[in-house]
């Protein structure tokens, strides 16, 4: 990948993007409702049972009836069936589900079945999805703040800033040391609670306008922790975001919509046709930027564009109109 932005998928979810020919959803067996039994009648019977095998083996008999009696003051019958109650409860909504399911694919074309299979597969997939935390003393880049007014106007209530997952899976660990590492932290999140898709959105500047330092150079870690944990990963340079933060916005529009109706592919639904595209940097290419005051001339032309826009509040949120 030499370009940004670079769009990172659970492989998990890729091959499930890449699947085709889904069989048919078959029949759902109703589950039977469990029965209850005669609790009192079961005891009285071992009980009895118990006594006339006293007479022919004193042993088995004190046992059958001891086992009477541990039955008769724990009510273990009846737990039994509250438990099984429960348990076909539970499985009588999964079938309703499947039910319904099955009864809306019944006539359809092998292609519009292939297309519900896959969408069901993806939203199984997302279904565990790791829950977001969020920090509040995570140092912000310096597009940080223009970046969230336009994903704010265009995702307002689904956008969280500062976003991190507990630590899970591999990538969570310096395989060198095998000690924990700092927790990764995204720039925003965008957050599906409802489908459980979670996309995590970077903001990438190529040196510190401190030290001059290059960075960015190296994000495979951070990206896997993510991915691993069913995140999506979009990383922007920050040239686009300060450039084309509209086109950035809709890009991630493209992206959810695209994994949800699985219409997405490994080349990502239409990028270069959105975004224009930026060439990953180098150490070598980041010293030619640093002496053109590369990042230096880019926030310029942000303070232009926020020098532009005109806030209004309307219901306690905020709009910003751009001119």
């Amino acid at each position: 990948m030499k370009n940004y932005p670079i769009v990172q998928i659970p492989y998990k979810l890729i091959a499930i993007l890449s699947e085709e020919n889904f069989k048919e959803p078959i029949l759902p067996i109703e589950p039977k409702l469990p029965t209850k039994q005669n609790t009192l009648l079961t005891i009285l019977c071992s009980f009895i049972s118990g006594i006339l095998f006293f007479y022919i083996s004193p042993i088995i008999g004190i046992i059958v009836i001891l086992s009477a009696l541990f039955l008769l003051f724990t009510n273990l019958f009846q737990k039994n069936y509250e438990n099984s109650l429960k348990t076909y409860e539970k499985n009588l909504i999964n079938y309703n589900n499947e039910l319904d399911f099955y009864n809306s694919t019944i006539g359809k074309s092998k292609s519009e079945i292939n297309q519900i299979m896959k969408s069901k597969k993806i939203l199984s997939f997302f279904k565990d999805s790791p829950l977001p935390s969020f920090k509040d003393d995570y140092k912000k880049g310096a597009s940080h703040d223009f970046f969230k007014i336009y994903l704010n106007n265009s995702f307002y209530g689904r956008i969280q800033e500062n976003a991190t997952l507990d630590f899970k899976g591999k990538y969570a660990f310096d395989h060198n040391t095998y000690e924990k590492k700092r927790t990764y932290i995204c720039d925003f999140s965008y957050t599906d609670y409802y489908n459980g898709i979670f996309i995590g959105i970077e903001i990438d500047e190529p040196y510190t306008l401190s030290e001059k330092t290059p960075i960015h150079l190296n994000d495979y870690d951070r990206n896997e922790f993510f991915i691993e944990n069913k995140w999506i990963v979009i990383r922007f340079a920050e040239e686009q975001i300060i450039n084309n933060p509209k086109k950035c916005c809709l890009l991630i529009k493209e992206i959810h919509n695209a994994i949800l109706n699985g219409s997405f592919t490994k080349e990502a639904p239409r990028i270069e046709t959105i975004l224009p595209k930026v060439q990953i940097w180098t150490r070598e290419s980041v010293e030619l930027l640093i002496q053109n005051r590369h990042r230096e001339n880019l926030l310029l032309r942000m303070e232009e564009k926020k020098a532009r826009m005109f806030k209004i509040t309307l219901a306690d949120r905020d709009f910003y109109l751009y001119t």
